[in-house]
């Protein structure tokens, strides 16, 4: 399939992510909005990495072995460098684009040094973590004066 016809959905759904036609479709939006940076040398921030987490009562120390939207960004954005954050641990996921912060948007601190220790400018930052309005808060405080 040539880069310029990857459908994100299709990706989505392929890498089991709740992000595509099987549960939520915000990658139907995505494409809109991201279709224009797919062939650019971009730094993308992804805030939550896996469905659930604390705020479902799962405990943020659980078992992670997959990383389907950080497998379906990295498709869609085949020059991008991907920086992951998440609050339970995904450092085992190795790739030459990926980075990862472990991270608890419930700390201003954590989130500082996360923001901190970026290593280049964001030209994307996706907040799909906890969806809480506190943790939103902390997010845009710390990493919107980081964008490009």
């Amino acid at each position: 399939m040539s880069s310029n016809k990857i459908n994100l959905t299709e990706l989505a759904d392929r890498y089991g992510s709740d992000k595509g036609s099987t549960k939520h479709r915000y990658t139907e939006l995505y494409h809109m909005l991201f279709h224009p940076f797919r062939g650019r040398k971009i730094n993308f921030v992804e805030m939550g990495l896996l469905i659930g987490g604390p705020e479902h009562g799962i405990d943020k120390d659980r078992v992670t072995d997959d990383l389907p939207s950080i497998r379906m960004w990295l498709e869609y954005f085949p020059k991008a460098n991907i920086i992951g954050m998440d609050v339970s641990d995904f450092s085992w996921f190795k790739h030459e684009r990926f980075m990862f912060h472990r991270v608890d948007m419930d700390s201003l601190d954590e989130m500082k040094n996360a923001a901190a220790s970026l290593p280049a400018v964001p030209d994307i930052i996706l907040d799909d973590a906890s969806h809480a309005s506190h943790h939103q808060q902390n997010g845009f405080l710390e990493l919107f004066p980081k964008l490009a």
